[in-house]
């Protein structure tokens, strides 16, 4: 949910930006892009590095996805009493 730190990136994606009034800085997001800010559109551990003409300086951040309340359908099952796929059930994460 945006603004939470919960990200579910199968409906959403999230900014990471580097705030500063420094005009003159440059920005390496690891490869990924060289903005003040990146989207993110997968859980991980992103690092950025921040650099002025004496001086650089880098942090990580780690964003891990969280999709509460995903329900999984099956499209099928097997009433044979064998232990497996004997009811037909949603499964619900939490």
């Amino acid at each position: 949910m945006k603004g939470e730190e919960n990200y579910c990136f199968d409906i959403e994606s999230t900014l990471l930006r580097v705030f500063s009034p420094d005009s003159s800085l440059d920005y390496n997001w690891n490869g990924l892009g060289r903005d003040e800010e990146l989207e993110i559109n997968e859980a991980g551990t992103y690092k950025v590095d921040v650099s002025n003409h004496f001086c650089t300086s880098s942090y990580k951040y780690l964003i891990e996805e969280y999709c509460k309340g995903k329900l999984y359908l099956p499209n099928s099952f097997t009433p044979n009493n064998d232990g497996l796929n004997d009811s037909f059930v949603p499964v619900v994460n939490e």
